[in-house]
């Protein structure tokens, strides 16, 4: 136990079946001596948090703004700021999304606000999600409560369309390609496109490829590449066009927002942090 208290991260791989749907599972036992305050940035996943000791305070720039123990963030172009008073145990469960689709029926990615709490969409089970995995006595068993539920869902969820998830493929891989060039691949009218990937995203192809240039950017500047570098890699058209977008989806600039980076808090202190990997079967 340092100053500042003590904390656990567990991270975890998910059952076979569920490759393509769920990234993975964290789970986390935070006793500090501070309040924790942090951005979160945009990324293209899906998240589901589900706390049974301390709750989150979430506020985005768009959608609810709440204190949450049962919570799922679908994909959005705006910062959220997430807080907490230090004392705080549950587990993270990144999903990929067109998984997020799939498990909760699109209500999570293309329905909805951005922050829904988990009861929006599984009604009293969440309750009863939250209480059983606290009563789990190690993280194994949480992993596998939480394969064994995902799985049921994932088997009784919306299969994607096939070419939606196509595009959205495409759009990971090519940062630049117009939304016309998109839509003739698919073999849709450019309002047919956004309408489908909106329902499957819940964000138009323009906006989920600035969430990838804007990710593609963060991994760069963390290595310390110069900005004109950063644009490059990142497919802005030049340096002005990233420090705009960088401002327009964060609040900061390329700078400002390395220098938050890395001056944020993160349990890097290993001699006072628990990190244990979880493979499971």
């Amino acid at each position: 136990m340092s100053e500042r208290g003590h904390w656990q991260l567990v991270e975890g791989r998910p059952h076979p079946r569920l490759r393509g749907i769920v990234y993975g599972y964290r789970g986390f036992n935070l006793r500090l001596a501070e309040p924790v305050r942090r951005l979160e940035f945009p990324v293209p996943f899906v998240n589901l948090t589900v706390t049974w000791r301390g709750s989150l305070q979430l506020s985005a720039a768009a959608g609810r703004s709440a204190r949450l123990g049962q919570l799922v963030a679908g994909m959005s172009t705006g910062v959220v700021h997430a807080e907490h008073d230090g004392d705080l145990e549950g587990v993270d469960v990144r999903l990929w999304p067109l998984g997020g689709y799939r498990l909760f029926d699109g209500y999570a990615t293309g329905g909805g606000s951005h922050i829904l709490t988990l009861a929006d969409i599984m009604g009293a089970d969440a309750d009863r999600l939250t209480a059983r995995l606290a009563d789990c006595p190690d993280w194994a068993g949480r992993f596998r409560l939480l394969d064994a539920v995902l799985l049921r869902r994932a088997a009784a969820g919306r299969e994607p369309c096939p070419r939606t998830a196509a595009v959205w493929q495409r759009v990971q891989r090519d940062l630049s390609v117009p939304v016309a060039a998109l839509a003739a691949d698919a073999a849709w009218s450019e309002r047919h496109l956004q309408s489908r990937f909106r329902d499957h995203f819940g964000m138009t192809p323009k906006a989920a490829q600035r969430v990838a240039r804007l990710q593609r950017a963060l991994r760069a500047l963390d290595a310390g590449l110069p900005a004109s570098r950063v644009a490059h890699l990142a497919r802005y058209s030049d340096q002005a066009h990233l420090i705009r977008e960088v401002k327009a989806m964060t609040g900061l600039t390329p700078a400002a927002l390395t220098r938050h980076r890395a001056a944020s808090w993160r349990p890097t202190d290993r001699s006072q942090t628990e990190i244990t990997s979880v493979f499971l079967a």
